[in-house]
């Protein structure tokens, strides 16, 4: 009778391994679930600051183009001051 003792306690055991290793598995999806996450959003964070450097890019060739029209509209003006 002791023996049957023994082998439905080793069987509720077993059942609580296979349970335990079942939220094992499923911390570690997860886990991968997580980590594919961090990964998209760290692929939308480098493409928004490629945006933002195309972006401060742009706003140098712009202020570089204010300065040079500036810089002309200054050497007419002077010239025509000139005459």
């Amino acid at each position: 009778m002791e023996r049957l003792s023994d082998y439905k306690t080793l069987l509720s055991d077993y059942g609580t391994l296979l349970s335990d290793y079942g939220t094992l598995l499923s911390d570690y999806g997860t886990l991968l679930s997580d980590y594919g996450t961090l990964l998209s959003d760290y692929g939308t964070f480098l493409s928004t600051m490629e945006v933002f450097y195309q972006t401060m890019e742009l706003f140098y060739q712009t202020m570089e183009l204010f300065y040079q029209t500036m810089k002309l509209f200054c050497q007419s003006w002077n010239s025509s001051i000139r005459l």
